[in-house]
């Protein structure tokens, strides 16, 4: 009741449908405002990495959001790299353990 900012006797008005409707929306407009904080966080320390006297040759912003600083939320964006299939994660647990038995 509070996280929507109605009184409880419209609470008690509304529906189940209703009510998680309005509380879908709102932790939609909570998460966007969280990566548009963050993104914004991201593009401060770009310039600041720009601003860095370096003889290294400087990035884009997309190829430092890409290879440098990335976000959870980015993922939506580059979602080639999920994995998805079983046999990939097998492989990917096998290559971990054979590095782990080679530590020793």
């Amino acid at each position: 009741m509070a996280t929507l900012h109605i009184s409880l006797w419209d609470f008690y008005d509304y529906t189940p449908i209703e009510i998680d409707y309005a509380l879908k929306s709102y932790f939609e407009i909570v998460e966007e405002q969280n990566k548009i904080s963050w993104e914004q966080t991201r593009l401060q320390i770009y310039y600041d990495y720009l601003l860095t006297p370096s003889k290294k040759r400087k990035v884009t912003y997309n190829t430092f959001k890409k290879d440098y600083l990335r976000f959870g939320f980015d993922n939506e964006v580059y979602n080639n790299e999920t994995i998805i299939d079983d046999d990939a994660f097998s492989v990917i647990q096998d290559y971990f353990n054979k590095i782990k038995g080679t530590q020793k």
